[in-house]
């Protein structure tokens, strides 16, 4: 008897963007899991309200056929679905643990202190807190919608004099500014490939510190794509983030 041959497990983190589509999710009907298209009149299925399973067992189900999904990809090109593997829920408690020590860890080389009661800025949406620097202390962490941390986001402040300031997150997301030009209003944007740009605005003042932690959310949009086995992951630096995939 000759065994049926079983096909690989689709890896959902190997496509690339055929062409772009206007069609908006939020003028779609439907809920959260999948809307009705009026443009082409198809169902748009959203993958991250959907688990790794059901996106493979819809993707079988449609072979063949056109099929539209909006997708949504982390910065590392892994595809969002509503169940992370465990494996990275895992390492995310692993590096939040080991941020909060090594990050400690360095203000404690710079001898710096401050209050563990924090409360709200009057401008902004920074949690203010009392150290006893002379300077403002402007920090915080990025992540995105699951939780993970975002590393070398671009975070740019522009002081009162017009100044420009630019650093980049670290490895755990973590950013910091201790600069006696951030006393008076400043403006600050994180930005990230890939995500909606995050924007506010601040008064530093001296023995002061600005907590921010921050939820980048992905970009929206809808493009065409198609899957490729043969193609390592989706660079997203070159391709839309979240999109419509058609199977052939």
């Amino acid at each position: 008897m000759k065994l049926q041959e079983r096909k690989p497990e689709l890896d959902l983190d190997r496509i690339s963007v055929a062409k772009p589509c206007s069609a908006s999710w939020d003028e779609m009907t439907g809920d959260e899991r999948a809307r009705h298209c009026a443009d082409c009149g198809l169902s748009v299925y959203n993958t991250s309200a959907l688990t790794q399973k059901e996106t493979r067992d819809l993707i079988a189900s449609h072979e063949g056929k056109r099929l539209c999904i909006r997708l949504f990809k982390r910065t590392d090109g892994t595809v969002i679905t509503s169940d992370c593997p465990r494996g990275l829920a895992a390492y995310r408690r692993r590096v939040a643990t080991f941020a909060t020590a090594a990050f400690a860890s360095i203000l404690g080389l710079f001898s710096i202190s401050y209050s563990q009661t924090t409360f709200p800025s009057d401008i902004g949406s920074g949690q203010r807190g009392v150290t006893t620097l002379m300077v403002p202390l402007v920090e915080g962490r990025v992540i995105d919608q699951t939780g993970a941390v975002i590393p070398n986001a671009k975070v740019t402040i522009k002081t009162s004099t017009g100044k420009k300031i630019v650093k980049t997150t670290d490895e755990f997301g973590r950013f910091q500014f201790l600069d006696s030009r951030l006393i008076g209003l400043n403006r600050i944007t994180i930005e990230m490939v890939g995500f909606v740009p995050f924007r506010d605005a601040f008064e530093g003042q001296a023995r002061e510190r600005i907590d921010y932690q921050i939820t980048l959310e992905v970009l929206t949009g809808i493009g065409i794509v198609i899957i490729d086995e043969t193609r390592s992951p989706i660079d997203m630096r070159s391709s839309d983030v979240t999109t419509t995939f058609r199977v052939n």
